[in-house]
């Protein structure tokens, strides 16, 4: 059972209020407030259009918003040091998405499949974006990419991409997209 699967949107039809259940005590500081959004939490859920992350959120878990046909917007809060598997996969209506700075992680498939985000702005401090996180987002027209990434990282993505990147990484990230098939309409700058 997924903790907010009971979404319903109010009675005057104004957003989308969700029934909290089966938390995981393990998540729970001593105040009670959960420090991370579990696995598979909004996973399938079609009514969710728009999500605030709170600002005691460190970690987004592996599944936690997939499938989330209508999600658009999200915000997520300088706290997140953590995006898991598959957090955003396929979420098609999803359109851009910065990532915090003091996000180290991005795993794997994290947005994969989200054809309709078309910028990503990656914070500085991101260390490992893993294999696959980006890949198959077809609308992705520009990224702006820190230190590390997986050579699979933005496999499938659109031919005709702009990849803002660190001066200093410029011929790693020329490689880095050969080896993903990507350097032919690729410009980086």
């Amino acid at each position: 059972m997924h903790e907010f699967s009971s979404c319903e949107t109010t009675s005057e039809g104004v957003g989308t209020s969700c029934e909290i259940s089966n938390i995981d005590e393990s998540l729970l500081e001593e105040t009670g407030i959960p420090k991370e959004i579990a696995d598979n939490a909004f996973k399938d859920n079609k009514k969710v259009e728009s999500i605030t992350v709170g600002s005691n959120i460190t970690k987004i878990g592996d599944n936690a918003f997939s499938d989330c046909n209508n999600l658009k917007k999200v915000n997520l809060p300088p706290s997140l040091t953590k995006i898991e598997n598959n957090a955003f996969a396929n979420c098609k209506n999803l359109s851009s998405i910065s990532i915090p700075e003091n996000i180290t992680k991005i795993g794997s498939n994290a947005f994969s499949r989200c054809k309709k985000l078309k910028k990503v702005n990656v914070g500085k401090n991101t260390t490992e974006i893993s294999s696959g996180a980006f890949s198959n987002c077809t609308g992705l027209k520009t990224i702006i990419i820190p230190k590390n990434v997986s050579s699979k990282a933005f496999s499938g993505l659109n031919i005709y991409v702009t990849a803002k990147v660190p001066k200093s990484k410029k011929k790693k990230y020329s490689k880095l997209l050969v080896i993903s098939g990507l350097n032919k309409g690729v410009t980086i700058k």
